[in-house]
């Protein structure tokens, strides 16, 4: 797949934008990513890339531009109980969306927690570290793209579209957009729709139920949270973290983990890991904190 058949749209005005999610209209499941700098609420968001089921085009909306009546349109699309939105690790992308525009993404399945529940591509697919024994591993989309696209000629062709637009650092406050910067945007909500086919269409029906309440639960981890801590950047974006979804019950003794804000069952004393440093911070958070404190005195 050359870069030439990469199709995107840059819609820069409410009314452009009108038109095309008219076109989404009916569709019953969309593509979500997101741009910006920091990607939270402390950042800015930039572009709102949209894939659409059944069509080769992506639609990147300019945020800037596309002013309030822009973000209705968005939000109508968004928060369609009947359209499904697939998205790669949903966090950051549900975070700025609800403080930058006010809506709440509904019906997500995040494809990165897909992967983690499956596992059945890697050859060692959970950690065995002592205190996050057992918990999955997980790896960002361009693993998972390489190791998937073995067996897939589609995704095959995808992994080496990423690779061939790959920028190691984008500026997305610059205007006009460059067109290679839009193609680095478009690749990866293509390569949704491909993967929801590998990871959930051959799954049993009970799986696609327990991956659409964990999708909805992790959306909220971070738009939960009214107050975001100085170091949350080491719990959010750090590769393993998501896997404490499939061990931990998502309700029980209404105590939660400072540090990823998850919901501790019945015996909290169980699951978090007992520390001066740490506090009350799960085993997951707690090793990987240990792990950075390590590191920064290794460099000092």
């Amino acid at each position: 797949m050359a870069t030439t058949d990469v199709s995107y749209k840059l819609i820069d005005s409410a009314e452009d934008l009108r038109g095309a999610i008219a076109d989404v209209k009916g569709a019953n499941r969309i593509a979500l990513d997101c741009e910006g700098i920091r990607m939270s609420r402390e950042g800015t968001l930039e572009l709102v890339q949209i894939g659409i089921e059944g069509k080769e085009e992506v639609l990147i909306v300019d945020i800037r531009t596309v002013g309030t009546e822009g973000s209705q349109v968005l939000q109508e699309l968004f928060e369609d109980a009947n359209v499904e939105v697939l998205m790669w690790d949903c966090r950051r992308d549900c975070d700025v969306l609800k403080h930058f525009l006010g809506m709440d993404v509904n019906n997500i399945v995040d494809l990165q927690l897909a992967d983690t529940l499956q596992k059945k591509h890697m050859a060692k697919p959970y950690i065995k570290r002592k205190g996050v024994e057992g918990y999955p591993r997980v790896v960002g989309l361009r693993k998972t793209l390489q190791l998937l696209s073995e067996t897939d000629e589609t995704l095959h062709r995808l992994t080496d579209l990423k690779s061939a637009v790959s920028i190691t650092e984008v500026d997305w406050t610059v205007r006009p957009i460059a067109h290679e910067v839009l193609l680095y945007a478009a690749v990866d909500v293509l390569s949704l729709f491909p993967l929801y086919t590998n990871l959930v269409c051959p799954a049993s029906h009970s799986f696609k139920n327990l991956l659409s309440a964990a999708s909805m639960e992790y959306s909220s981890l971070l738009t939960s949270v009214e107050k975001l801590r100085p170091d949350y950047n080491l719990f959010f974006s750090y590769i393993i973290t998501p896997g404490v979804l499939c061990p931990l019950p998502l309700s029980g003794s209404g105590r939660t983990c400072p540090a990823c804000c998850r919901n501790y069952p019945n015996k909290p004393e169980l699951f978090y890991n007992h520390c001066r440093v740490c506090g009350e911070m799960c085993h997951v958070c707690a090793d990987l904190y240990h792990r950075h404190l390590k590191k920064n005195a290794v460099k000092e």
